[in-house]
């Protein structure tokens, strides 16, 4: 199961008993994580007509949709997309979990953009975009 690590921001969506300033980390589901690799930098024409690039940065980044969030995480998550809605990093294990990590990739958050998805009864889904950080 997939986690993510984040040190708890207080913007008033702190879960009882969090601490500001503490790492917490969310073990949860995913539906879909499809990856992004995107190549930034310019192309040119020399003189002659040789086409010439430089490549400023090769950017990945995963479009992330959690599985069905019960009632009683929801807190959680609000608490982590409040702690990171500004540009902070946190850690990423999209294949691995709390006893057995996989790959951990150092991520943010470009779009500062989450949407939640309200299930009945009291349920949620979130869909939200990470980059790997260089």
């Amino acid at each position: 199961m997939p986690t993510v690590t984040y040190t708890a921001v207080n913007r008033g969506e702190l879960v009882g008993g969090h601490v500001a300033g503490n790492p917490y980390t969310i073990l949860f589901q995913l539906e879909a994580y499809p990856r992004t690799r995107t190549a930034r930098g310019t192309m040119e024409e020399t003189n002659d007509g040789t086409p010439e690039g430089w490549l400023a940065a090769n950017v990945i980044s995963w479009s992330l949709v959690t599985d069905l969030v019960l009632e009683a995480n929801i807190g959680l998550w609000e608490e982590f997309f409040s702690s990171v809605m500004n540009g902070e990093t946190f850690v990423i294990d999209l294949t691995g979990s709390i006893v057995a990590p996989g790959p951990l990739y150092n991520v943010w958050m470009p779009d500062r953009a989450v949407q939640r998805q309200q299930l009945l009864p009291r349920n949620a889904k979130y869909a939200f975009r990470v980059q790997k950080l260089p």
